[in-house]
């Protein structure tokens, strides 16, 4: 998490779905993006699951442009891959 004073400014979280692959999430408040926050956390998440033994994944919804900035900047590039999902109804 990234602060000043007592107000976050960016939050980065792991999602460990198994052992083996770990989804990083990431979220700035508007007011400080463009700084590099969420590179940076993005970056440093994806090394500590690496050096857990894991894979890191970072998905977005392709119309995210700014997602896929953060992704591609912290070391994911596009692949052209595409998840699906089932939800319960």
């Amino acid at each position: 998490m990234v602060c000043t004073s007592t107000r976050p400014l960016a939050g980065a979280a792991i999602k460990r779905h198994d052992a083996h692959g770990h989804e990083l999430a990431v979220g700035t408040v508007p007011a400080a993006r463009g700084r590099g926050l969420a590179r940076r956390l993005v970056a440093r998440a994806a090394r500590r699951v690496l050096d857990e033994g894991a894979v890191p994944t970072y998905r977005h919804d392709p119309a995210n442009v700014a997602s896929a900035r953060v992704a591609a900047a912290a070391g994911f590039p596009d692949r052209g891959w595409w998840s699906y999902m089932v939800y319960p109804a």
